[in-house]
């Protein structure tokens, strides 16, 4: 399984080598279709690696776009939830891979602090950790068996016993009560914050609606009703939630959108009605969403 999967147009080869080797700098391992050895069929390699790998950057150009390797790569990734779009030369990705914001890497030559690198790096970073097994808890080593007494020890064990029975008899010492102190501290010991429950309701459908969290699709829906758990994506801090209203079918477009705070709304009914006008995107709003703090606040 490599860290990164490179999908691009044979006439970007330069560039995709450049960018593997960047990569590879940066403890990354990449694979691309350089590294398929002799014998092996070209389309079962592709495929095996495609499906394990951690991330799938697409190199979009004038050439990739009309690819239809590239762009059934991409359609693969994008089911996956791993894909990375990145653009080399200002071309836009084809209409059904833009709800996911693209990298622009047109000046990019080699610098480890080009900004749209370093996106790049954390996209791949932030899909690895999302992925990662939780740790399990480490099992305790088995205590050692008790040893027998040694028989030297049976005479002076014999007389504490005795002594023992005698400090019975005589009745037991004074015990100082527990200092109230230690009962206050517990109960004043804090109690842990409130995780709120946050849920997503988009209703009035009339083209393709998009939830993203942080950059990554996390739901898609076309025409009708939806209600979406935001809840298994949130950290805890503060999350931000993008809505996108689809209309690659060129007519008007309407939405409502509802977030739920722990089963009961919360906040207004956001409202967005379009004529006809153009095809694409045709409005984005963004959210800022705190899990723990329960607040939530409308970005833009």
């Amino acid at each position: 399984m490599s860290d990164v999967f490179l999908s691009y147009a044979r006439e970007n080869q330069i560039a995709a080598e450049a960018l593997a080797k960047a990569l590879e700098a940066e403890d990354l391992s990449v694979w691309w279709d350089r590294h398929i050895v002799a014998g092996f069929t070209f389309d079962d390699v592709i495929e095996d690696e495609l499906d394990s790998a951690g991330s799938v950057i697409v190199l979009w150009s004038e050439a990739s776009v009309g690819s239809e390797w590239v762009r059934c790569e991409a359609s693969a990734a994008a089911e996956r939830g791993v894909l990375i779009p990145v653009s080399l030369d200002g071309q836009r990705p084809p209409l059904e891979f833009r709800r996911k914001q693209t990298v622009s890497l047109t000046d990019w030559a080699g610098e480890r602090d080009h900004p749209g690198f370093v996106q790049v790096l954390h996209a791949i970073r932030q899909g690895a950790a999302m992925s990662e097994p939780p740790d399990l808890p480490v099992s305790p080593a088995p205590a050692s068996p008790a040893k027998g007494w040694p028989q030297w020890l049976l005479v002076p064990l014999g007389l504490a016993v005795l002594v023992g029975l005698f400090v019975l008899r005589a009745g037991p010492p004074d015990v100082p009560p527990p200092p109230p102190a230690a009962s206050e501290a517990a109960a004043a010991a804090p109690k842990p914050a409130h995780t709120y429950r946050w849920e997503l309701v988009a209703s009035n459908i009339d083209d393709d609606v998009y939830v993203e969290i942080n950059a990554i699709e996390r739901f898609k829906k076309a025409g009708g009703q939806a209600t979406f758990d935001l809840t298994p994506y949130l950290t805890g801090g503060d999350d931000r939630v993008n809505v996108r209203l689809g209309n690659g079918n060129c007519f008007g477009s309407s939405l409502n959108v509802q977030f739920l705070r722990d089963g009961k709304p919360y906040g207004g009914t956001a409202r967005h009605q379009a004529a006809l006008s153009h095809c694409g995107w045709q409005f984005d709003w963004e959210w800022v969403v705190n899990r723990t703090s329960g607040v939530s606040r409308r970005a833009k």
